[in-house]
Formats: structure tokens, sequence, C-alpha cells
């Protein structure tokens, strides 16, 4: 098998009995934060699953050892899987850690991997020595196959998926944090109509995540944060709604199965606005009125239009003498691309991305881009940028007296 078919690979890692874990690469998983215990963390139910023997809360800092093929680099190393369990005996720490990858040489902890979406496909052929084959995807495309077979990858989230014929697939499912939120409250119609097939309606999911969490008083950074995962929230539980019956009953022909994937594909698109509408609702929550003190994507005739302007900006005006905001939840693979699509020479960026390299981030500084990050992530930015980031709240305080009227003298 091509090393570059990534296409290949997942389809035969999906044909062995396997638990996989996917998520986006931060920057206190690779060495883009400098620390000397870099390595991927997986949450502590799904290691437990994969190697038992781990579980050995009698010992300080257990840890078993396995095989790990790196395919998107074709590396191999022998690591560790640590569960750092000095909680238990006086300490602070609880967490669970795959270590021993030798520095930046691996993939798996190149600064420059950092936003990249990692799958660990263990293989549990045989259940007493699992193997590991992990591919960290190179660009959007690669990104873009990953998603198509396990679903979106959001910064800060994780998947696992599970390969038909894995025994006891339950185990590996990962508890979920937070509860569901009601897709609609007693007495009113469901978010969106409930029909088959049919697709959610964006702007209503948002309008519902913030009904949810009104968070009032709250900042701006924090409002942002737990909304959008409100919002992510719903979609999964109403995309499961929608269309779990017909894949777990079957379909009766091929064109309703191919009707169906095209209303998934278009759903999961129209999720993707979901940040920049979040956004949106905020603007006008905190007194900013729309096409006064900002634009929405407005149209400029370039290749993108920028998600938003301040101040507001007429039919035909110079979107350049305005600031400029862009959206992108994750900007390994998209700042540059959005950039000179928005024929900018100046521009914000609203991310939820854990953490840049330090050549990622001076790449973006020369290009003119300010990266406005919610204040609860600063920490997971290696420290030498921290203080070169712009939290949402400072950023709204920046644009506001762009609308503020005008004094007249005398």
């Amino acid at each position: 098998m091509a090393l570059t078919d990534l296409s290949s690979w997942l389809d035969e890692r999906r044909r062995a009995p396997s638990a996989w874990f996917v998520k986006r690469l931060q920057a206190n998983d690779t060495l883009a934060t400098g620390s000397h215990q870099a390595g991927p963390y997986l949450p502590k139910p799904f290691l437990f699953a994969v190697h038992p023997a781990l579980r050995d809360e009698a010992a300080k800092n257990p840890r078993v050892e396995f095989d790990i093929y790196i395919d998107s680099q074709g590396d191999y190393r022998r690591v560790r899987a640590i569960w750092y369990n000095n909680r238990l005996h006086g300490g602070t720490r609880n967490e669970t850690r795959i270590t021993g990858f030798d520095g930046a040489r691996s993939d798996l902890l190149d600064p420059e991997s950092t936003g990249a979406i990692a799958v660990l496909a263990f293989d549990l052929a045989d259940p007493s020595a699992p193997v590991c084959h992990a591919w960290v995807c190179r660009d959007e495309t690669e990104s873009d196959l990953v998603e198509a077979t396990v679903g979106q990858v959001d910064p800060g989230t994780s998947v696992t998926w599970i390969a038909e014929g894995t025994p006891h697939p339950g185990r590996f499912i990962l508890p979920r944090r937070r509860k569901s939120v009601p897709l609609a409250k007693s007495g009113e119609a469901p978010v969106p109509p409930h029909g088959r097939n049919e697709p959610p309606t964006v702007e209503m999911l948002v309008s519902r995540s913030a009904l949810a969490h009104p968070l009032a008083g709250q900042p701006v950074d924090t409002r942002l944060l737990r909304r959008h995962e409100a919002f992510l929230d719903l979609f999964r539980q109403l995309e499961h709604e929608l269309y779990a019956p017909s894949a777990l009953n079957g379909f009766p022909d091929i064109a309703s199965l191919l009707e169906t994937a095209d209303h998934i594909r278009a759903g999961r698109q129209a999720r993707d606005d979901g940040l920049a509408l979040q956004l949106r609702y905020l603007l006008t929550e905190d007194g900013l009125t729309e096409g006064s003190a900002f634009s929405f994507r407005p149209s400029t005739g370039t290749a993108r239009n920028p998600d938003f302007v301040f101040a507001a900006i007429g039919a035909g005006a110079d979107v350049q003498s305005g600031t400029i905001l862009l959206v992108e939840p994750v900007i390994r693979d998209r700042w540059k691309a959005a950039v000179e699509e928005s024929g900018a020479t100046r521009v914000h960026m609203l991310t939820l991305q854990r953490g840049v390299s330090l050549t990622q981030f001076n790449e973006m500084a020369a290009a003119g881009v300010t990266l406005v990050v919610p204040a609860r992530l600063h920490d997971t930015y290696p420290s030498e940028i921290r203080s070169d980031l712009m939290s949402l709240e400072s950023f709204i305080a920046d644009v506001r007296h762009l609308a503020a009227p005008v004094r007249r003298r005398g």
C-alpha cells in the first residue's frame, strides 16, 4: 500500500476488528508548547478498554508497552501508554498519555502537526497484544476523507469509531460530559420540524443553544464557547434522531440511500456556519447593531466574502477600510486560503483551534493575521505567543468604537 493512499489505509483498517480514537492534535499533544511530557492525550476509559492492565490503582503511574505504526510517515515505534495517577497517591494528576515517540521526528509530536486530525486505530485481532496503526492528516483533503468515515472532528473534542465485528464495542464509547439540550421547549414544535431526511436548520439550532445557555453576566468568550458546545451537541443529537432509524432499519433502494447521504452531507456543510452565526447572535446581544456597527458577510466581489466587517460597509464600499474578521474553527489547513480568498491584506481571525506551532504563528503574523481566541483557550498556545493573542472580549472592545457616533463641535 502506498503511504500516500489514505483511502486504502482507511479501507484496510475498517476491515479489522478495531477501535479508533480520532482527535485534532493540540499543542500539548505535540512539542509545540515545549513540554517534556509531550505525547497524545487519550481519555482513561478508552485506553483502559484497549489495555485493561493499565488500570492498576495500586501502582503509581502504571504503564504498558505496545507497537505503533505511524503509517502516514512509514514509521514504527515501541511506545508506552501511561496512567499518571498520582492523585491516588497524594498528588493531583490523573490522566493517560502515550509517550516514547522520540521527539519531533514523529508526526504525532511534530509541532507542525498541531491542529491536524490524528487517527489512532487499535487493531484488536489479538486482544492480548493490541497493535496501533496511526495516521496524521497532512492536508485538508485527507482530513475530509477521515471525517467522511468517522464524522466531523472539532477542536477540543474526540471521536471514537468502532469497526464492524469488534467484540463488545460499547466499552470504547466515551461517556457524555454534558446533558442533552432539549430540541424544543414543552409545547413548541421540534427544531427544526422532523421530516424524513430533512437537514437541520443551523440558525434555529444556534438560537436554541443561546436560549439554553443565556449565561447572563458571563464574559462573551465564555458565552461563545459554552453555546457553541451546546450547538454541536444539538446538531449531533438531531442528526441522530433524523437518520439513525433509516441507518438501522435499512433502505428500500439505492436511490433512498443516496438521497439520505446527500441530506447528511448538506446538513454538515451548513453546520460549518455555526460558529459565525453564534458570534453574530452574540454581537447583537451585546448591543452592536448589524448594518451600522458591523456587516455580516457583505458582498465584496472576492472569492470569499469576509464573515464580519466593522463598521458596516455599504454596497461597493472598500472593505479594506474596515476591520475584517474571518471565522475559521480550525486554521491549520485553512488560514492561507481564507486570507487569499478574502482579498484582504490585514485580517483578524477567530478560531477555536487549541494551539499552533511557532512557525505557523510567525507565518500568520507576517501575512497580517491577528488571532482572536476565546480567553479560556489561551493556555493551549505556546507561552511565547500568548501575549499576541486577542480574546473575543478585547476584540469587541477595539471595534466597538468604530460604530460610535461622531460628536459635532459647537
